[in-house]
């Protein structure tokens, strides 16, 4: 069966995503204080690039990925500094970005993250990740750490929960976007975990922040700009309208994927692979509504008691309505 081969291939890519050994890994300072680190797992194929920022008191990391990627980045911040690691952030709960801060706890380092990407960690903890140490509330928070503030913006429903933009103040100010944006490349498969209209949204107010250059999870590590961003949330835009504007023309749902063909992005990484199963997420939020999010987060399954099927609490699923 195609479909369960395609699952089966995409559950691979994840587990790899999760615990594969860096290849050649490679770290670039993108101005001073500031470095974005590509563990180099798949090599030119998808880069996952974290960053972390040597402050002078101490070294804030956002996303250590996994355990494998976590040491490799611990590597190459001693090649610059000595300065203890003092802060951890997750950018949001997915095992492939929030895994692995076992070994900067092991250096002392805090774990931060956002209350509502947190609570999901608590309750559906993955193979080689731990819960925060300290969690935030709302939309924005800022740590400063010797000469550098980091600012935490938050945004609602976007991708996974709790999605988190960083900026610090450096010169020239530099952001930090994991999964929702990138230089030149479509959206991953069919965009699982994405709140489309909630996407949007969230790009549309991280453009407003202040910042000049902006380092991405899957893109290179040297980042690109802001105008990357516009250009990511152009084509969020451009997907959402033109499946609609074809579904008021009373187009059949299934043969959108092979009708809507926008060729401005044709020249963007995954467009020709990745590009149809993206159309296909927006069309099925176009008919059946923003993807279901959790009204209670805590876990369905609960072990280790005798009692704990009957003190189980069973999360609620809504959907959120318009598109």
């Amino acid at each position: 069966d195609r479909m369960v081969d395609c699952l089966a291939y995409i559950a691979g890519l994840l587990v790899i995503s999760v615990s594969s050994v860096w290849g050649e890994g490679q770290t670039v300072k993108i101005t001073d204080g500031v470095y974005g680190f590509d563990l180099g797992a798949f090599g030119n194929t998808l880069p996952y690039s974290a960053m972390f920022v040597v402050t002078g008191a101490g070294v804030m990391v956002i996303d250590p990925f996994n355990s494998d990627s976590a040491r490799a980045m611990l590597q190459e911040i001693r090649k610059v500094t000595d300065e203890p690691i003092r802060y951890v952030f997750y950018s949001h709960d997915h095992w492939d970005h929030a895994s692995g801060g076992q070994v900067f706890k092991n250096e002392g380092a805090e774990i931060i993250a956002h209350n509502e990407a947190n609570e999901w960690i608590k309750s559906n903890t993955g193979p080689d990740q731990i819960p925060a140490d300290s969690v935030w509330y709302g939309n924005t928070k800022s740590y400063t750490l010797g000469k550098f503030t980091m600012e935490l913006h938050h945004f609602g429903p976007s991708h996974g929960n709790g999605m988190t933009i960083f900026v610090v103040n450096s010169q020239p100010r530099v952001a930090y976007f994991a999964d929702i944006a990138a230089v030149k490349t479509v959206g991953a498969f069919f965009l699982p975990g994405f709140d489309t209209k909630g996407w949007e949204n969230t790009l549309e107010k991280a453009v407003q922040l202040d910042f000049e250059k902006a380092v991405f999870t899957h893109s290179p590590p040297q980042g690109g700009t802001k105008q990357d961003l516009v250009n990511h949330l152009g084509y969020v835009r451009d997907l959402r309208d033109g499946v609609q504007d074809l579904l008021k023309k009373g187009t059949n749902p299934f043969a959108i994927p092979s009708i809507l063909k926008l060729e401005k992005y044709a020249d963007w990484a995954g467009y020709a692979e990745q590009y149809p199963l993206n159309l296909q997420h927006v069309v099925v939020e176009a008919l059946l509504g923003p993807w279901a999010r959790p009204a209670n987060k805590k876990n369905t399954i609960q072990t280790g008691s005798a009692n704990s099927a009957k003190s189980a609490n069973v999360a609620k699923w809504h959907i959120k309505s318009g598109f």
